[in-house]
């Protein structure tokens, strides 16, 4: 990959990381100046549930820095957009769309076919137990 085509998605992935911290930030923040008692049991729950939301939201988030700092990482190895199964070029276009990729779109392919195959049905909803006479 181009060095030029590297910095873009270095310079991209720092700005995402930015853009993260801050609305994780923006959040904590709303979460402490609402943190006040509320006589209404309805108020109450309100609250409560908006900062199980809010809880929700951070974790994701921090998910997704965690995300982008393995990109990171694999961009300073020298291993990004490299399938991690197939060794071949992850697509540019993939790489757009998802950057902590670490599958070409072949090699993904195979992965959800290869779990599809291995998924088990319960014996609840199993077709060979059904009477077909009731």
């Amino acid at each position: 990959m181009k060095p030029e085509v590297v910095q873009s998605y270095k310079n991209l992935l720092t700005q995402r990381i930015q853009d993260l911290l801050l609305s994780t930030g923006h959040v904590v923040q709303t979460m402490r100046d609402s943190n006040e008692t509320m006589p209404d049991p309805c108020d109450q729950a309100f609250q409560e549930f908006f900062h199980t939301i809010s809880f929700s939201l951070r974790d994701k988030d921090r998910q997704a820095i965690r995300e982008i700092r393995e990109v990171m990482k694999r961009i300073d190895e020298g291993t990004f957009g490299i399938c991690r199964m197939c060794k071949k070029k992850i697509s540019e276009k993939r790489l757009m769309a998802h950057p902590a990729t670490t599958l070409c779109i072949d090699c993904k392919r195979r992965e959800e076919t290869l779990q599809l195959n291995h998924r088990t049905i319960p014996e609840s909803f199993s077709a060979f137990d059904w009477n077909m006479e009731q």
